[in-house]
């Protein structure tokens, strides 16, 4: 019962968000009663963005952060957020040329409710996710797809921790430590002893020096530690 509930789930958001050249395409779903599970039917796309992440092209970068930040948009102005922004859920449609965000297993409708903070892959979950809030928004996915871009530009994961802390260290290391303004506001639900607010901030990694100063900014913008904050670059593919 708990798997068709999320099977719904995840079919009725895809419905919600049908339409959009840039969210997985759904052509129809059935329930295999031998093995007793549900299956959506979704265009075959050619390969992940994880795939080729390490030989993305200047042009290739431009589709993928256009073209994700375009889901993202809609996705949003449709009350729903992703929650599992990753290079594993960014697939390529040879058939239209564009990349598509697929995988609302772990979509949710943007609610005022308490919604779990364990979702995202680690190293695209975003810190108030990590400090385990249950109150949270759109931030969440922009902060991943910054994650994901920052990636595609120095070739290597941003932030790569083995333990929630030790991603949270990371993250403080390299953005810089909270005030205490956001500290008093995301940092009181960690729930696994004392959380000493670091003090020592580690320069972005040389592999930054060489990304283009509008690239950078935007990525920065979606790493934003206040998640209300957090911006999608709006460009045009053809720009």
């Amino acid at each position: 019962h708990h798997n068709i509930h999320l099977f719904n789930r995840e079919l009725g958001l895809l419905m919600k968000c049908r339409g959009h050249p840039n969210v997985m395409k759904i052509h129809g779903w059935f329930v295999n009663e031998a093995t007793c599970t549900s299956n959506i039917i979704s265009t075959a796309y050619s390969h992940t963005l994880r795939s080729i992440l390490y030989t993305v092209s200047e042009a290739m970068y431009h589709d993928v952060e256009c073209s994700i930040g375009n889901a993202l948009t809609h996705m949003h102005s449709m009350g729903v957020i992703h929650r599992d922004i990753k290079p594993e859920n960014i697939m390529y449609d040879s058939d239209n040329g564009v990349w598509v965000l697929i995988d609302l297993g772990l979509s949710r409708v943007v609610c005022s409710g308490d919604m779990s903070p364990n979702v995202c892959s680690r190293w695209y979950r975003s810190p108030e996710l990590l400090l385990q809030n249950t109150a949270y928004g759109v931030g969440v996915d922009i902060w991943s797809m910054g994650c994901v871009c920052a990636e595609m530009c120095t070739k290597r994961p941003l932030f790569q921790g083995h333990s929630d802390l030790e991603q949270l260290q990371l993250i403080f290391g390299v953005m810089g430590t909270p005030d205490m303004e956001w500290w008093n506001m995301y940092a009181t639900k960690w729930p696994y002893g004392a959380f000493t607010r670091p003090t020592c901030t580690i320069p972005l990694h040389e592999d930054w020096e060489a990304i283009d100063e509008t690239r950078k900014q935007n990525i920065l913008n979606m790493l934003h530690m206040d998640p209300t904050c957090r911006r999608i670059p709006h460009r045009k593919r053809d720009e």
